[in-house]
């Protein structure tokens, strides 16, 4: 067996290949999943695909050289699908204006059985190169799962529909039994023509998931959908759109006959007659979560849908933004003990102090983990009703945002935290008083919570102090406290106590900070552990951006949010220059009345950046020569996205 080189310091090393191929394979599945976890904590509300994208950027910044980490790293991604996808995506967005792309690209698939592409990172050319080199069955055939990802499209006219339509039929023909085709065209203003044409010419593909989330499209694209591809697809997304009665029934009467485990109507107009048809079919339908939310359902239809819950396979229901009535609401809480649920969400729906009692009753029976009731008047009685079945619960998250409670219903919840099992809680836009946040603190110390929001609750700088006096005791590792006018006190006290406490998330906008309160969260960058920190709307100067530019090379944050502050270009500046020396990989500079100077600096140092997104919206000072300035970057490989 080949020995290794010895390092300086002579430090025992080991080739990979050296273990077992099992624990080869563990191990970098190990390190994937790090990353991704990182990426999770990063970005508290990134969906997986979200943080399985920046896991791929962080196992690309690895320096694989070592032979065998390479090969159990490709071993890896074709066996597990969101390593493999990942990994391919954040290649093929590296290759884009790379030169030799069609060869790059044929060799990458070649190599892994799941690919990712991100066409709106690709030029025109390279989109038909792609599109040319799927079709081709000795490219292809070897493949297990393929995701199309056009979200967000440049142009709904320059769609490649027809051309992107043949090749998945191409894909599908001459692909392997496994094969999985998954096509993204969210966020695209498509609309019902181009969707109908769509569904008749992929009858006989092998499309599994679906995502026309805000595409603009109705009843006839929904019918199309629901008789043409609902039987073949395992998952469909066709939230914020224009889907009413006819058309949600389509969906539901062709649900018996799929296997479409989540389904996504959130934002629609199925109202009650679609509603009643989808419960109908829940018995017998693959559904394992269903999101009906803002659908203009009444009590009704949400009644019959309670009723179906025990007899389905649901673990996770959104109906919020509906309407229930006491009666729904009994039927749906005697369900639970006896349904798979874990999820349910029944936020802004008309529900009252009663409601949440009756709901209160049957969690200790219940297998829910997750329970939103956020915006509807539970009041301090309903709230103390939750309270008291928490510590018998499984809950580990809790929404209750504004929900009319006070400091009875308060310091209800601040009890039983220690008893619980809860992880995450929401308390935003309720009524804390300096007692009740000292009563929080002293509770959080001795809970499992890892994540807590009081935004919008009326807290003190007071109030703060005792939370942070509570920090290194506590798990939290999240924590939002914005719209709380706050001032510099408030974000001292929290500054200060950063170095002990576990926080990598810190969301404090909108709490009139200034520059010195800037100045006290620069000054504790270097010795916490942040990896976020959202500072937007805090009145903050040139002089507090300074400040933590130059704190930033020295600290672990990421994502740093400073949108809608007022320090110009010196500000953008300052950033600029300690943007090559800082982890930062995503920036918001909204409205900050940033010109062409700073715009200029920015685009000079992104290059040498790790930014993945920049966001410079409502700079309406930058200029055609800011724009130039990014104009060149953009030309380069691996560009990051640049948000004017």
């Amino acid at each position: 067996m080949k020995t290794p080189p010895s390092t300086s310091n002579k430090q025992t090393q080991f080739l990979l290949t050296d273990l077992p191929k099992e624990l080869q394979t563990k191990i970098v599945s190990q390190v994937h999943d790090d990353i991704m976890e990182e990426a999770g904590r990063k970005n508290p509300s990134a969906s997986r695909e979200e943080a399985a994208r920046e896991a791929a950027r962080g196992l690309a910044k690895l320096n694989l050289v070592n032979h065998a980490f390479r090969n159990a790293t490709k071993q890896t991604a074709n066996e597990f699908q969101n390593v493999g996808m990942s990994v391919t995506r954040t290649a093929i967005h590296n290759m884009s204006r790379a030169g030799e792309f069609r060869q790059k690209f044929i060799r990458l698939v070649q190599g892994n059985k799941h690919i990712e592409v991100p066409f709106s990172r690709l030029s025109p050319d390279e989109r038909e190169i792609v599109l040319e080199e799927l079709s081709r069955a000795e490219v292809t055939r070897h493949l297990d799962k393929v995701k199309l990802d056009l979200r967000a499209y440049p142009g709904a006219n320059y769609l490649p529909l027809e051309d992107l339509t043949a090749t998945m039929n191409a894909l599908s023909r001459h692909g392997n039994p496994r094969l999985g085709i998954d096509l993204d065209l969210s966020q695209i203003n498509i609309g019902e023509k181009a969707i109908i044409v769509m569904a008749n010419n992929l009858q006989q593909s092998k499309l599994r998931k679906l995502n026309l989330q805000e595409t603009s499209i109705g009843d006839q694209a929904a019918i199309s959908i629901a008789v043409k591809l609902l039987p073949r697809l395992t998952e469909l997304n066709l939230a914020g759109n224009r889907i009413g009665i006819e058309g949600g029934t389509a969906i539901a009467n062709a649900l018996p006959k799929s296997q479409v485990a989540i389904l996504n109507l959130s934002t629609n107009l199925i109202r009650t007659p679609g509603a009643l048809a989808i419960a109908g079919t829940l018995p017998q339908s693959a559904l394992s979560d269903l999101n009906l939310s803002e659908n203009s359902i009444d009590a009704q239809g949400i009644r019959t849908i309670a009723a179906q819950i025990q007899r389905s396979r649901l673990t996770r229901l959104d109906v919020s933004s509906n309407q229930c009535d006491m009666q729904a609401i009994t039927t749906l809480a005697d369900a639970l003990p006896h349904s798979l649920l874990t999820d349910l969400n029944l936020s802004d729906s008309g529900l009252d102090a009663q409601s949440a009692i009756r709901i209160a009753r049957q969690l200790q029976q219940s297998h829910l983990r997750k329970l939103a009731l956020s915006q509807n008047e539970i009041t301090d009685q309903g709230a103390t009703a939750i309270a008291n079945a928490l510590p018998q619960s499984s809950l580990a998250s809790l929404e209750l945002n504004n929900c009319a409670i006070e400091d009875e219903g308060i310091l209800a919840i601040a009890n039983a935290l220690p008893q619980s099992k809860l992880q995450s809680l929401e308390l935003n836009e309720n009524s804390i008083n300096d007692p009740c946040a000292a009563k929080i603190a002293d509770a959080m110390a001795q809970s499992t919570l890892t994540q807590l929001s009081l935004c919008d609750t009326d807290i003190t700088a007071v109030g703060v102090a005792a939370l942070a006096d509570k920090l290194q005791q506590s798990r939290l590792t999240n924590l939002n406290l914005s719209g709380n006018e706050l001032g510099a006190e408030g974000a001292a006290a929290i500054a200060n106590k950063l170095q002990q406490s576990k926080l990598t998330n810190l969301i404090f906008y909108a709490n009139d900070i200034g520059d010195e309160g800037a100045n006290a969260f620069a000054a504790a960058l270097a010795q916490s552990k942040l990896i976020r920190l959202d500072l937007a709307t805090n009145e903050i100067g040139h002089e507090g951006a300074a400040a933590l530019a130059a704190a930033l090379p020295r600290s672990t944050v990421t994502n740093l949010d400073l949108s809608f502050n007022t320090f110009a270009d010196a500000g953008a500046i300052a950033l600029a220059h300690a943007l090559p020396d800082s982890m930062l990989t995503n920036l918001d500079l909204t409205d900050n009345d940033i010109g062409d100077e700073g715009a200029i600096h920015l685009a000079r140092a992104l290059p040498d950046s790790k930014l993945i997104n920049l966001n410079l919206d409502d700079n309406d000072e930058i200029g055609d020569e800011g724009m130039d300035a990014f104009d060149a970057v953009r030309q380069r490989p691996n560009p990051p996205n640049v948000r004017f």
